[in-house]
């Protein structure tokens, strides 16, 4: 009997132990296929700055449409959107007035169609006429009555359908939603009106910045309305096989707790929870279909939410906080983007604005942000505190490209230098000196370094510049990045 149970006690070890070889066996198989899926998503920083930079516009953009004679396009985007294959590279990032879809109504009133969305699909065959890369933010930032006409301008974090607008009940919601994004996917071709021909959307962020209405649950129902959209629209659950990348609204990781009272700008108190915690708004099972996370990074200051007049490499800011979410996307296998950064150049002034926009691209691509949008095209007078952070200033306080800021000069003599290059790595990173970044191309070896002094230039009319002596050439570096090449070069 003895005998007996020490057999059975064997067996019994023998068959724990195959499987847990059964079950290490399946996990590798599953390790293989999230590392497949991670290389997908291209979790990388091989991406040149010319494929990085991207610029914010709106309705505005009909202006670049009717001013083509004044040769916009030459002006900024054919010197710094092109690779050097002469494809374009710019990209837009559209905000998408949804009420706009809906002849002045909302999701849970009216259907929309190809007529109610002609407007934006004309915009749309513009922009993809010049080869032009599009990212959608859908949003709904005007009020409107069954009839069109204007009731108010929604107030921020509330700039989107409240819960009721959207249907209501939560399946009501994520229904009204899937019935929108099918018929984007129907109308926004080439052939808007019998939607036929290429898609003309690349990407489509599920929202703005959703931080007040229509609430936590609600928004987390859209984004399921979404991705059953494009599962039955493609016919198929697999996101690779789509034509659009669905890209999540911006949201933070830096502060769990963080509560955006829908109070905010004078309004009653939501019922329900919101915020900007990004992971409070997904639910781990739509991750897979989400291509993309963003983030919104700007250096206000601490002392003053009004003022956006930090530099970008302080430690003290919102804006620093984009690297505590860049790891985050990382741990998820997904990439990040900065879908919008800027400073107030009526704040800081024309040099520092144009610095601290170079400044903050090369900190982006050191830390392997896929993408980055410039807020935004031309500026916006009375939307304070972004009224002027645009590239170019307003036609007369008309929301028309006038007068090119430095920061576009600025951007131009930057990528002229550096735009098919990639960043390699740090020199150095000292506060009190200078930054030095490695930077090549992508499939190669360093080829030159860029180097800047981490200064404030705020009011500054001129730079401030410093002796920095590099291969035997002294350079008078200042706080706009300079790019020297690695094997000489001149001053």
């Amino acid at each position: 009997m003895e005998i007996k149970r020490e057999n059975d006690d064997i067996n019994d070890i023998k068959r724990e132990l195959l499987d847990q070889a059964a079950n290490i066996g399946k996990e590798l198989e599953d390790l293989k296929g999230t590392v497949a899926k991670l290389g997908k998503s291209s979790v990388s920083r091989s991406r040149s700055f010319a494929q990085m930079i991207g610029v914010n516009t709106g309705k505005q953009y009909d202006e670049l449409r009717k001013a083509e004679n004044q040769s916009i396009h030459e002006k900024l985007f054919k010197d710094i959107g092109f690779d050097q294959e002469g494809k374009p590279t710019i990209q837009f990032r559209v905000f998408h007035s949804m009420e706009d879809d809906y002849e002045g109504a909302y999701p849970s009133k009216v259907t929309p169609g190809w007529k109610t969305m002609s407007n934006w699909i004309y915009r749309y065959q513009h922009m993809k006429s010049k080869g032009y890369s599009i990212r959608v933010s859908f949003e709904s930032i005007f009020e409107k009555d069954s009839e069109g006409e204007l009731l108010e301008i929604r107030k921020f974090p509330n700039k989107w359908f409240n819960r009721t607008q959207w249907g209501g009940d939560l399946q009501t919601i994520k229904y009204n939603a899937k019935y929108y994004l099918l018929k984007v996917l129907k109308h926004c071709r080439v052939d808007g009106k019998n939607g036929t021909g290429a898609l003309l959307i690349d990407e489509i962020e599920i929202g703005n910045e959703p931080w007040g209405e229509p609430g936590i649950d609600a928004y987390k129902s859209i984004t399921k309305g979404f991705i059953e959209a494009c599962k039955e629209y493609y016919q198929s659950d697999d996101p690779n096989t789509w034509e659009v990348k669905l890209v999540h609204a911006a949201f933070q990781v830096s502060h769990p707790d963080n509560y955006i009272d829908c109070t905010f700008g004078g309004r009653p108190p939501c019922a329900y929870r919101s915020g900007d915690y990004v992971k409070s708004f997904i639910d781990e099972e739509d991750l897979k279909y989400i291509d993309e996370l963003t983030y919104h990074a700007y250096a206000f200051d601490p002392q003053n939410g009004t003022r956006l007049t930090i530099h970008p490499e302080s430690k003290t800011t919102h804006f620093d906080h984009f690297k505590e979410m860049a790891t985050y996307a990382k741990s998820k296998g997904k990439r990040l983007s900065i879908t919008e950064f800027g400073w107030n150049s009526s704040q800081i002034g024309a040099l520092a604005n144009a610095a601290y926009l170079i400044r903050a691209l090369l900190l982006f691509a050191k830390h392997g942000i896929y993408k980055t949008y410039a807020y935004e095209l031309v500026d916006d007078p009375g939307a304070a505190p972004f009224e002027s952070c645009g590239l170019y200033k307003t036609v007369n306080g008309i929301r028309k490209p006038g007068e090119a800021k430095r920061s576009v000069q600025e951007l131009k003599q930057f990528l002229a230098a550096a735009k098919n290059l990639t960043y390699k790595s740090v020199v150095a990173e000292d506060d009190n000196h200078f930054y030095i970044y490695k930077i090549g191309p992508e499939n190669g070896d360093a080829t030159h370094i860029v180097v800047w002094r981490p200064i404030d230039l705020n009011g500054k009319e001129t730079d401030i510049t410093k002796r920095y002596d590099y291969n035997g050439i002294n350079y008078f570096v200042g706080g706009i990045p300079k790019v020297i090449p690695i094997n000489g070069g001149q001053k």
